[in-house]
């Protein structure tokens, strides 16, 4: 008879004290009154778990962080486990999740034990872990500069310290100190280009910095014609992967960048040899119109990024 009533309990273990045991048979009645002749009678029972003592539990989460590192989006999680219960050093930490981070995202910390039911650590401390979860803000990241908002004032202010000093650098260094100076570089705005798609092929963010460059040019030909007039054009200069840290500072991208490649031309109409009818030309990096620039900072890139304009020209 024993063959033909089997049965089982809906559960055996992470039992406590009022919790309700099903005991559930799943005896055959047609196989026993094939097999014996006789019909059995049967019905589930249930049993209210008691006499149980009571488990001491402890904080697992306890000295026990996570550390945010990267950049968003790309950020990533790590777990410094030290606990400060002793029962706490048996226990293994897993993230849900640990990289592809950006701030404000939220991480969930485990903890588990050799055995599902943490047997093992009432056997050796006399405790279980009071909570098995516990969920994590993201935070302290640096960010890409994805949006206006992030281009703060902080963060202008060193783009264009560095635009400013890369500028003034080249002309001190190729400019005809006799003919032509620089009486100054107006900011006009900005483009913040990113891409459409991640890739390892393209940059994360490209910050383009426009200014309008204003220069004295002065010349004297061999008939002592002069030419003297002041002039302007454009130019600009784009950071890669600019990114910002949690206290607001450029953290990268102010030596990564690159800037105009096309020349403008100023004319000054006077004869410079005797024997040409060349005129003398001064010849700078830029372009003679903000449309010229925005062709070949934006425009040729709008295969591959999405771009916000704030140029005022």
């Amino acid at each position: 008879m024993a063959y033909c009533a089997r049965g089982s309990a809906d559960k055996t273990s992470g039992l406590r004290n009022g919790d309700v045991i099903t005991y559930s048979w799943n005896e055959s009645e047609d196989e026993a009154e094939t097999l014996f002749g006789v019909k059995v009678k049967y019905s589930d029972i249930t049993y209210t778990v008691s006499g149980l003592e009571k488990v001491n539990t402890f904080d697992a989460f306890d000295g026990v962080t996570v550390e945010f590192n990267g950049t968003a989006p790309q950020g990533t999680a790590t777990v410094n486990s030290l606990p400060t219960a002793e029962a706490g050093g048996s226990l293994h930490y897993t993230l849900d999740t640990t990289d592809g981070l950006r701030n404000g995202d939220t991480v969930t910390l485990t903890a588990s034990s050799n055995r599902e039911d943490f047997s093992d650590c009432i056997e050796k401390y006399g405790a279980i872990p009071a909570e098995t979860e516990k969920t994590f803000t993201v935070s302290g990241l640096n960010e890409y500069v994805t949006t206006p908002a992030l281009l703060t004032d902080t963060v202008l202010d060193s783009l264009k310290a560095q635009a400013e000093d890369t500028f003034k650098a080249y002309a001190a260094n190729h400019w005809d100190t006799d003919s032509e100076s620089l009486i100054g570089m107006d900011y006009v705005g900005d483009y913040i280009l990113t891409p459409k798609e991640d890739s390892f092929w393209v940059d994360n963010d490209i910050v383009t910095l426009v200014y309008k460059i204003n220069v004295h040019n002065r010349y004297q030909n061999f008939n002592d014609e002069v030419y003297e007039g002041d002039n302007s054009y454009y130019w600009y200069i784009s950071f890669k992967n600019v990114s910002v840290d949690g206290s607001g500072n450029v953290a990268s991208g102010l030596n990564s960048y690159d800037s105009a490649e096309e020349r403008v031309t100023i004319d000054s109409g006077l004869q410079q040899f005797s024997f040409s009818d060349s005129t003398m030309n001064w010849y700078y990096y830029g372009y003679a119109t903000i449309d010229d620039l925005y062709s070949a900072a934006v425009t040729r890139n709008v295969e591959k990024y999405n771009h916000q304009d704030n140029v005022n020209a």
